[in-house]
């Protein structure tokens, strides 16, 4: 289906706004190694819901605020507060908490990820002072999901529709949280709707007959024939489906091993019970026929699940 790029560009918009909402609630479910910080009650602040525990929340911060009157240099509190603030969306005060908490504990990547979320919360863009903190991590964890995170969403935002789905990709297969996943595979989709340039790559259509145990993981993955380092990956929790992936060069496993340089490759579908990839334990439910470069620019397979029992026969046809 065809749409002008001024109603793509409305597209992005519009779910970039309800995304940046949504990252308010998502929060909590970016690794935050809170456990480092090792206060009495902390694990039990952390855990707090700010609406069903409001009272809760406000005498912990009120506890955290009289520490602080008598030692300010208690960075442990001052992270703390920054949590309390942080999860009643009072971002200008949960981002000066956690500034003060860097300032006593320096480059500590917990303080680094929950303050550089809290600015973008804040501001709902990545300014000089975020983007050195964004600087700050990377040369700690190149790999870190919270920049990743908020470099997809701010890529959404901006139109920058390739950089955000190459952003939001690495936080799905990152995550082992269904919910989060549901709602980043949704706007990963919408976004390659805006995609104003033709990919080359590979669509997988994938459903099931019957019920999969929820909490589980579905690799869909494009790999040299007969195995090998994969081109690309998507990862999907079972509760997606029935779902569609797109293999291409947006989800690569490494720049230097595009499949669109690929000459030939096979796609399969791994069973995970623990959301990693582990040949010893996962299931492989289904492989594709090899697939050579020159089909490429006009090829979609779908692959139709059927579960049999406690195994899962997937067929495939290639629509051409």
């Amino acid at each position: 289906r065809q749409m002008c790029i001024r109603d793509r560009i409305s597209i992005v918009y519009g779910v970039t706004a309800s995304m940046i909402v949504l990252l308010g609630s998502l929060t909590y479910w970016i690794v935050g190694g809170a456990d480092l910080m090792e206060v009495e009650g902390a694990e039990r602040l952390l855990m707090l819901d700010p609406v069903r525990d409001a009272l809760e929340l406000d005498q912990w911060s009120d506890r955290l605020k009289d520490r602080l009157d008598s030692n300010r240099e208690d960075g442990k509190s001052w992270y703390l507060l920054g949590h309390a603030y942080l999860k009643r969306s009072e971002y200008t005060l949960a981002t000066s908490a956690f500034s003060q908490a860097g300032r006593v504990f320096g480059s500590d990547l917990n303080v680094l990820n929950y303050w550089l979320q809290s600015r973008y919360l804040l501001s709902g863009n990545i300014d000089a002072k975020s983007r050195e903190i964004i600087d700050e991590i990377l040369r700690a964890e190149p790999g870190n999901i919270t920049v990743a995170e908020i470099l997809g969403v701010d890529a959404l935002k901006n139109g920058n529709v390739e950089l955000a789905i190459k952003e939001l990709s690495r936080v799905i297969s990152a995550s082992d949280n269904p919910s989060k996943q549901i709602i980043l595979a949704s706007l990963v989709s919408e976004a390659r709707k805006t995609l104003t340039e033709k990919q080359v790559g590979i669509v997988v259509n994938l459903s099931s007959s019957s019920e999969i145990a929820g909490g589980s993981f579905l690799f869909v993955v494009a790999r040299p024939v007969g195995g090998g380092m994969p081109y690309a990956v998507a990862k999907r929790p079972v509760e997606m489906l029935p779902f569609s992936v797109v293999l291409d060069d947006l989800v690569t496993m490494q720049p230097t091993r595009l499949l669109s340089q690929a000459d030939s490759f096979e796609v399969l579908v791994r069973y995970s019970a623990s959301g990693t990839i582990a040949r010893q334990r996962d299931v492989e439910l289904w492989s594709s026929q090899a697939f050579f470069k020159e089909n490429l620019d006009c090829l979609l397979y779908t692959s139709d699940a059927a579960d049999e029992e406690d195994s899962v026969d997937l067929g495939g046809r290639r629509i051409i």
